[in-house]
């Protein structure tokens, strides 16, 4: 095997600011804990693979090597999507078939391959190294995170303290919806009515509640900040419910007599004090503990508000409910925001707590509870950072001793998109490869730090500038591969044009990437002319009323489909092609994208499409297919098969828009009996159908094993098909 030239380890110009090396993927060493950040379009898959090939094929200097070529089974690759992992794992599989194709042929049109054939020694034990791989790659550890924290639960269920026979659930709804009622129950159902009151103001019903903190159950270690909170009911009664009731008692109590005083004391007739004396009356005739509940309910009778609606000449009013306002508006929160955060708080530890009992009582996982246990089992004596709950009944005696037989099973790990990494998923990958000490291993946590802003979809920014400032082999992929030279100048002048694009500078700064050697053949060109590969639109002056937000989205929903319509038509003409190197092909539908930030301005866009008659399709689209006019129809028909002789339920599926007849059609079924017994007679059939497939007793074991039902013996019997 040749010698390959070794990469130096990214330098440092100070302390905190890292500056990467270009990545070279032949002389990447294959151990130790290395972080690659590849912007969009920079070949991270493609890195992956190769990378994935070398391992393979124990490719390398003395420096650079793997201790030994590994096998399929022993290169752990972890994604956080099913599509994404079905994706690399099937690149993986097509780049091992080319290479040992290549290597066969003795040279190769790609790059990679042409220096890995002439750097290896031994082609022939090479291609047989390749073939195995091929072989075995249904056997190949390509996971998602959720996928991995299952199978090391499992197959290291004595380490871990995990039951054999847990069953893993896809949804928790209906025992989360059950412990918020549990907690609903315990908790509010004692209380008097005025506090019920209040709770029922913010929220109505336990769903209400559920839907508050759902966003926050997930989260292993959150806790709640500051700590102005009161830390039980008791406290909040006596902190704030017992001065709000004294202060409604003292009102009442004496509430002529300070009325007059609000009247006669100066204050002007236009200001709060004097306005809502009429709703004071109504509050004090209910049994409401506050006016609102908002902060503000008391404070227009503060001395602040007080001093501020006096006329000159007007002078405060002096009553001893005065200095208790006062005092109750002193308290560090309000009544609300104690009450919020206080049961906010409670509801999510039951909760938590609640569903994880559930599912222990039924042996049952979620997804979040693989990543949990099996953090758990790897700090069994608790996380430093924060409380880990999972269902797991059990913890290991020894969490090294796990992370050590997952090191030993897989020797590397790349960890794509790992800028999507939570604290929690970080934590175990750096004690099972960081904290070991094993110079043997390595991690690959290959991502897009600016994508780690993301936090609607798991990202955690502040994890990858941890991670970023915890690895000092730091590399990028500097190259783009996708876009052309003009769009890759453009976004670059955008993004430098900031000191600071991206807050953190430090941890996650804008690194340039250049194009490549292609990307100058790729233009978009309009009646001769190529068009700017980045346009900036900005709305004009308008001539009278100032123009609002719904004004604009219209204004710039119709601009955009003018603009998209324009360029749809001259490309029908002729006139707008996309030239990439030799190749010329027309502008198509297809190739155009809007992107929206919100599912509304969404609607609004294809609106203005649909109105110059442009067919769209809304990507984010969440609405249920239930939904969709479709499945109105097909329940209509399904109907009918089982009435086909009501005449209602029948012409109401004939008259779908699956069946495409027309006005004759259906009216023939009005006049001609026997169109009506043929329609009638085919649905007859249908039905008939539905319950011999319903009562078959091969239908559930052929359909669950994803076969037809057709192939059971019971089905090609007598009339079946």
């Amino acid at each position: 095997m040749s010698q390959s030239t070794a990469m130096s380890q990214s330098t440092a110009t100070d302390q905190n600011h890292l500056v990467p090396e270009t990545l070279d993927p032949h002389a990447l060493p294959l151990h130790g804990i290395r972080l690659i950040e590849a912007s969009a379009g920079t070949g991270k898959t493609y890195t992956i693979a190769n990378l994935y090939l070398r391992i393979l094929l124990g490719h390398g200097s003395d420096k650079t090597q793997h201790e030994t070529p590994l096998t399929v089974d022993q290169i752990l690759v972890v994604t956080f999507t099913e599509a994404a992992t079905g994706e690399l794992r099937d690149r993986i599989r097509a780049r091992i078939h080319q290479t040992r194709d290549d290597f066969i042929a003795g040279k190769s049109s790609d790059p990679f391959i042409q220096q890995l054939i002439e750097d290896m020694d031994q082609p022939e034990q090479c291609q047989a190294l390749l073939l195995a791989a091929e072989q075995q790659m249904d056997e190949a550890a390509i996971f998602t995170i959720h996928g991995f924290c299952q199978r090391m639960l499992k197959q290291h269920a004595f380490e871990s303290g995990t039951l054999f026979s847990s069953e893993l659930i896809t949804d928790t709804e209906p025992m989360l919806q059950l412990s918020a009622a549990d907690y609903w129950r315990r908790h509010f159902y004692p209380l008097e009515k005025p506090l019920v009151k209040l709770i029922r103001n913010l929220w109505k019903t336990p769903n209400d509640l559920l839907s508050h903190v759902r966003s926050w159950l997930p989260l292993s270690d959150l806790k709640l900040a500051g700590d102005q909170v009161p830390e039980s009911m008791e406290e909040f009664n006596r902190v704030y419910l017992s001065p709000a009731s004294e202060l409604k008692t003292l009102w009442q109590n004496d509430q002529d007599t300070i009325a007059d005083l609000l009247r006669n004391c100066g204050l002007r007739k236009d200001r709060k004090p004097l306005k809502r004396l009429g709703q004071m009356n109504s509050f004090l005739a209910s049994d409401d503990l506050i006016p609102n509940l908002e902060k503000d309910s008391w404070e227009i009778y503060g001395t602040e508000v007080l001093q501020k609606s006096l006329l000159k000449t007007g002078k405060l009013p002096e009553h001893p409910i005065f200095r208790k306002i006062d005092e109750f508006l002193d308290l560090p929160l309000s009544l609300k925001e104690a009450l919020q955060g206080l049961i906010t708080r409670d509801a999510l530890q039951h909760i938590k707590h609640q569903l994880t009992q559930l599912k222990a009582s039924r042996y049952q996982l979620s997804f979040d509870d693989l990543l949990t246990n099996l953090a758990n089992a790897l700090f069994p004596e608790g996380n430093p950072e924060g409380n880990l709950e999972g269902n797991c009944e059990e913890k290991a005696g020894d969490g090294e001793l796990l992370a050590q037989a997952i090191r030993s099973q897989y020797r590397i790990a790349m960890i794509d998109e790992f800028q999507d990494t939570d604290p929690l998923q970080y934590r175990i990958f750096n004690k099972i490869y960081m904290e070991g000490g094993d110079p043997g291993v390595g991690l690959f946590m290959i991502g897009d730090p600016k994508q780690a802003i993301y936090a609607f979809r798991g990202a955690d920014i502040f994890t990858y500038m941890q991670a970023r400032q915890q690895v000092h082999s730091h590399y990028t992929l500097a190259t783009n591969w996708r876009s052309s030279d003009a769009m890759v100048s453009a976004v670059n002048t955008v993004f430098q044009h900031s000191p600071s694009p991206f807050i953190y500078n430090d941890s996650i700064p804008f690194e340039p990437v250049h194009p490549s050697p292609e990307a100058a053949q790729k233009r978009l060109y309009h009646k001769g002319e190529a068009l700017p590969a980045m346009t900036l639109w900005l709305q004009q002056p308008v001539d009278g009323p100032t123009i609002n937000a719904e004004r604009y989205l219209d204004t710039m929903s119709q601009a955009t489909a003018t603009e998209i319509n324009r360029l749809l038509t001259a490309a029908d003409r002729g006139n707008c092609q996309i030239h990439n190197g030799d190749r010329q092909t027309p502008l198509q539908p297809g190739d155009i994208a809007v992107l929206v930030r919100s599912g509304r301005h969404g609607q609004k866009i294809r609106e203005a499409l649909a109105a110059q008659n442009i067919a769209s399709i809304y990507l984010s689209n969440q609405d249920s297919v239930l939904a969709a006019r479709e499945a109105s129809d097909l329940e209509k028909v399904l109907q009918a098969c089982l009435q086909p002789t009501s005449e209602r339920v029948l012409k109401a599926a004939l008259a779908t828009t699956l069946f495409h007849l027309d006005a004759r059609a259906l009216d023939a079924l009005n006049v001609d009996e026997q169109a009506w017994e043929s329609a009638v007679e085919e649905f007859t059939h249908y039905g008939e159908l539905w319950q011999k497939k319903a009562s078959c007793p091969c239908y559930a074991s052929l359909s669950s094993n994803g076969k037809s039902p057709n192939d059971c013996s019971h089905s090609r019997m007598g009339n079946g098909v």
